[in-house]
């Protein structure tokens, strides 16, 4: 479900590419094709260039053609209408509104109504998570890239990456989704990973603990529950009256098992006697002669 979190560069790279000069002349009644309309008042926000920009993003994901880029695709693009073009002035309701109503504005003018299966794919707790969970890795990758803005350093962005990371582990663990919260740990892993070899911050916080249940319980209570049923039942079958009427039980079906074999045996030996006789001996057929007159 949010695959993108950690993909998100991939998707961000799509919409830096896009070439200002391909923008095509201004038009006060369309957002590079999407018809005002859709926009429900938000039009002082869409630029030419954002417009031209949105519908080149859209244009790449219907390209491809393939259902999980697309999906992800798709939710990027929600979280970059609420960043970069409403500058987060946007309520999640008012936002999922907003990102239908384009990719219902695009299909007017594409040939391909493919994006309209993803729709539905966004909703208010989707869009919450999605937004925490691809800040903290804008803040992670812009301190590891070094990617400083006025009145940031290297530092401040490693220092806010670990913040956002404790307030989330805060959210995951009064409203556990299990997704969302999976996510978080594996941005965990990610930052270890890099933290055990950066030392450019020595105010930094070195290792993010993990918050998540582990799930080795559920896999040793079925070992131990079937090792106990084991041992209990070693112990009746050796300590135990059980145990010697238990082998007096397996003694007497043994014996039948045996003599049931041996039987097989007899009939077995007596059938292929019987055949090799048959095949080896003397037939002798008597006739009678009819004299007819």
């Amino acid at each position: 479900m949010y695959n993108i979190s950690s993909t998100f560069k991939t998707y961000k790279s799509i919409i830096d590419e896009y070439n200002v000069e391909e923008e095509t002349d201004d038009d006060s009644d369309n957002c590079g094709g999407i018809k005002n309309e859709y926009l429900e008042g938000y039009t002082s926000k869409f630029s030419n260039n954002i417009c031209s920009k949105a519908i080149y993003y859209l244009n790449k994901l219907e390209q491809s053609r393939k259902p999980q880029y697309i999906s992800d695709g798709c939710k990027y693009f929600s979280y970059w209408l609420y960043k970069d073009v409403m500058n987060m002035e946007i309520s999640s309701t008012d936002l999922i509104k907003l990102y239908k109503n384009i990719l219902n504005g695009y299909k007017d003018n594409s040939s391909s109504d493919t994006l309209l299966n993803y729709l539905d794919l966004i909703n208010k707790d989707i869009i919450e998570n999605l937004k925490k969970l691809i800040e903290n890795y804008e803040h992670f990758y812009n301190f590891i890239n070094g990617n400083i803005s006025p009145g940031m350093d290297k530092c401040t962005y490693g220092s806010a990456c670990v913040h956002l990371y404790n307030e989330n582990v805060k959210i995951c663990k009064e409203k556990y989704d299990y997704d969302f919260c999976k996510k978080l740990e594996k941005f965990r892993t990610i930052y270890n990973i890099y933290m055990e070899t950066s030392y450019e911050c020595n105010d930094m916080q070195k290792h993010l603990p993990s918050f998540m249940k582990s799930d080795v319980p559920v896999i040793l209570i079925p070992f131990f529950s079937v090792l106990s049923i084991s041992a209990l039942f070693f112990i009746f079958y050796k300590y135990t009256p059980y145990g010697s009427w238990f082998r007096r039980l397996v003694k007497k079906e043994k014996n039948i098992l045996n003599n049931l074999n041996e039987e097989n045996k007899e009939l077995q030996n007596y059938s292929n006697s019987q055949e090799k006789h048959f095949r080896s001996g003397n037939h002798q057929i008597a006739y009678h002669s009819v004299k007819y007159p």
